[in-house]
């Protein structure tokens, strides 16, 4: 469990960049893909 939490929890997240849109991201290749 202490490994899944620092894996997907404490991960760096990347926010979208479109305006208005709140939606995270774990990574930027999917940020990226979203907008």
């Amino acid at each position: 469990l202490k490994i899944h939490f620092s894996a997907v929890h404490l991960r760096e997240m990347h926010k979208c960049t479109v305006e208005g849109c709140s939606m995270m991201f774990s990574s930027r290749r999917s940020r990226n893909r979203h907008s």
